[in-house]
């Protein structure tokens, strides 16, 4: 019995040393990782600016994605110091973007100069939701901004039920023009009526013609005997009758 408690005693003792040992190295690990990775150190804040140098008039300027003005800008862009994207755009254009690092009270410069690619049409119609296609290419409904490369082109605005209309334009890269146009509605009946054709009256008065001569011509009398029975019918009638009498 006391050798049970011996073995016990035993095994007890070497867990412990175990255990001791492993929390002493991780202990020993963190120290050295506090002594490796220094706390971090907060970025410095305070405002910053963004200043915009060129010509762009109508471009749109967007900070982080975020629209804040439109060209020219009288004043700086003010925004906090870090990292910022920086994107100017405008429709028939190049676009322009860089990823900004700024320290509190520093300026940055940024000459902003785009190049133009395509001229903006922007088209609308009364009443709206016409088709428009260029070069017979479908690009949306009216109200609609498209954009044309440098050229010749076919425009065609089309609604069911208005008559559709199409125009040649000459485009240039960097222009912007504006079209409206007002939908003739085509008429329900475009043509002429059934009863006013030619044609109709002549096949009315064709068929009296023919029903006339039908009640005429009652029948046909074979033998010019006024006292057969054709001859009895025909007596009747208010009409003549014609009789046929051999020879």
């Amino acid at each position: 019995m006391s050798a049970l408690r011996w073995s016990r005693f035993g095994v007890g003792l070497a867990l412990f040393t175990v255990l001791s040992m492993f929390l002493t190295a991780s202990s020993v690990e963190a120290q050295r990782r506090r002594r490796r990775d220094p706390p971090p150190v907060a970025a410095p804040s305070g405002p910053a600016s963004i200043v915009l140098i060129g010509s762009a008039p109508g471009a749109e300027v967007l900070v982080d994605e975020a629209v804040v003005g439109i060209l020219p800008l009288d004043v700086p862009l003010s925004v906090e110091a870090g990292t910022h994207t920086l994107r100017i755009r405008r429709a028939g254009y190049t676009e322009y973007t860089e990823v900004i690092t700024l320290a509190p009270e520093e300026s940055y410069d940024v000459f902003v100069d785009l190049m133009a690619l395509s001229q903006v049409l922007e088209v609308e119609t009364n009443p709206e939701g016409a088709h428009v296609f260029v070069d017979e290419i479908f690009l949306g409904d009216t109200p609609t901004e498209i954009e044309l490369l440098d050229g010749t082109h076919r425009l065609r605005v089309s609604l069911p039920g208005f008559e559709e209309v199409s125009q040649d334009l000459a485009a240039v890269a960097g222009a912007r023009e504006h079209l409206s146009f007002e939908l003739v509605a085509i008429p329900l009946d475009d043509g002429e009526q059934w009863y006013e054709s030619p044609i109709t009256w002549i096949a009315v008065g064709g068929g009296l013609v023919a029903i006339a001569i039908i009640a005429v011509v009652i029948a046909v009398v074979v033998g010019g005997n006024e006292g057969t029975q054709g001859s009895r019918f025909c007596a009747g009638l208010m009409n003549p009758c014609i009789t046929v009498s051999p020879f």
